[in-house]
């Protein structure tokens, strides 16, 4: 018999292998024509993002984080919402990395990114 608790870590490690696959193909993250390039929330985001692509996953954590709290109506939210878990995922952190992707889905069920967020 497994011992409490440990299935549930281990279907956050599935859950959390399915996200990396379903991003192994790879996120875009180009900026839409809605979105003004100057933007505060914008510039934030693109300096997070420019941490994430050099594989500095902390730093990346803590932008995706700070932008969410200080533009939490970005038009970025909910994809720095998922980045902010691939974050997690990439730095080992399985159980947060898991609730900050589900948190994100229910957050924003109509985002582009919640499919790669399942």
């Amino acid at each position: 018999m497994a011992e409490p608790g440990r299935s549930i870590r281990g279907i956050g490690v599935v859950v959390a292998l399915a996200v990396a696959l379903s991003c192994a193909a790879g996120c875009a993250h180009e900026i839409s024509p809605l979105v003004d390039p100057g933007a505060e929330d914008e510039v934030a985001f693109q300096r997070a993002r420019a941490a994430y692509d050099a594989a500095q996953f902390d730093l990346a954590q803590q932008g995706f984080d700070d932008l969410l709290a200080a533009f939490p109506r970005s038009r970025r939210a909910a994809e720095a919402w998922y980045l902010a878990g691939r974050c997690r995922y990439e730095r080992g952190l399985w159980d947060d990395a898991v609730a900050t992707l589900l948190a994100m889905r229910a957050a924003y069920p109509q985002s582009p990114s919640v499919v790669s967020a399942s």
